[in-house]
């Protein structure tokens, strides 16, 4: 979308890719990129998948989580079917979270919005692909909209020195440098999909 509609020289990525990881690498507990949706298969190796239940990372404390920090020795012990994991500054919390173990052939879907952790059990290599279309794009909408109040707390020493415009285009800037995206360019991306399906629909009547 970025390249084709908007002709951004500037991206170059389309998010398709490999990962290549020893026995024991893991990526820490995070959401995927701009809240896509995303598949992962195995082409050698093993990874062990902690998807947490929509809603329970509101439960947790924000950069406090990954596998090491759970103790890998716990999870390994988990049974099949548990859902229940345990804060440890809150005995009293039990976060909802699924456990997937992903062998060698075998691909996995997560769903936009879902939190999740990986650990390679083996040496593994995986080929990924995200994507986004009009089903994820209000999940899309609320991620623009939650880190656009992040730029705006973190700026705020320079909201008296500028106009009500000057605000709203430095508090866009900074958001498109963090995250890739502005509010202009979601508006676009929706109306481009917008169109294409509308044009579809055509085509089939």
């Amino acid at each position: 979308y970025q390249r084709r509609v908007r002709g951004r020289d500037d991206v170059v990525d389309d998010y398709k890719f490999s990962y290549f990881g020893p026995a024991g690498s893991f990526t820490p507990l995070h959401a995927d990129v701009f809240r896509s949706f995303s598949w992962s298969v195995n082409l050698c190796g093993g990874k062990k998948w902690l998807l947490l239940w929509p809603g329970e990372e509101k439960k947790l404390a924000p950069g406090q989580w990954s596998l090491k920090e759970m103790g890998s020795n716990s999870l390994e012990e988990e049974k099949e079917g548990s859902s229940r994991l345990k804060k440890e500054d809150d005995s009293d919390s039990v976060i909802r979270y699924t456990i997937v173990h992903q062998g060698a052939g075998e691909g996995i879907f997560v769903p936009s919005g879902w939190w999740h952790q990986v650990l390679n059990t083996r040496h593994t290599i995986s080929i990924n692909h995200n994507w986004a279309n009009m089903h994820c794009a209000q999940r899309m909408w609320d991620y623009l909209q939650r880190e656009l109040g992040e730029v705006e707390r973190e700026i705020r020493d320079i909201r008296e020195v500028c106009s009500e415009g000057e605000w709203e285009n430095q508090c866009q800037m900074v958001l498109r440098a963090n995250i890739g995206w502005s509010f202009q360019e979601f508006r676009e991306f929706v109306e481009c999909n917008a169109s294409r399906e509308a044009a579809a629909d055509h085509k089939t009547h």
